[in-house]
């Protein structure tokens, strides 16, 4: 099981075979209306865009439905959670 630690108010860090990544919640989408959780890579202090994991808030443009987020439409922490991590093992084999 992976444990996560909150490291601030909207990310957390885990570390995932041997390497250290982010989640984190940020504004997104049109006049970045929205909010979507991000998953970035950490190599020390450089910090690695990976992936839009799920939005959490709506920009009202339907951003949430794209094909570039691991998850659509409107989703919580938890399921990004598990899906980063899903997402994280099929592309670190």
């Amino acid at each position: 099981m992976t444990k996560f630690t909150q490291i601030a108010l909207n990310e957390v860090m885990f570390d995932l075979k041997n390497t250290r990544f982010i989640l984190a919640e940020k504004k997104q989408g049109v006049y970045s209306i929205g909010r979507a959780i991000l998953l970035y890579q950490m190599d020390g202090t450089k910090k690695t865009f990976v992936k839009r994991v799920g939005w959490t808030q709506s920009d009202n443009h339907n951003s949430q439905f794209d094909n570039d987020s691991i998850l659509n439409g409107i989703v919580d922490w938890e399921s990004c959670k598990t899906a980063a991590i899903k997402y994280l093992q099929t592309i670190l084999k």
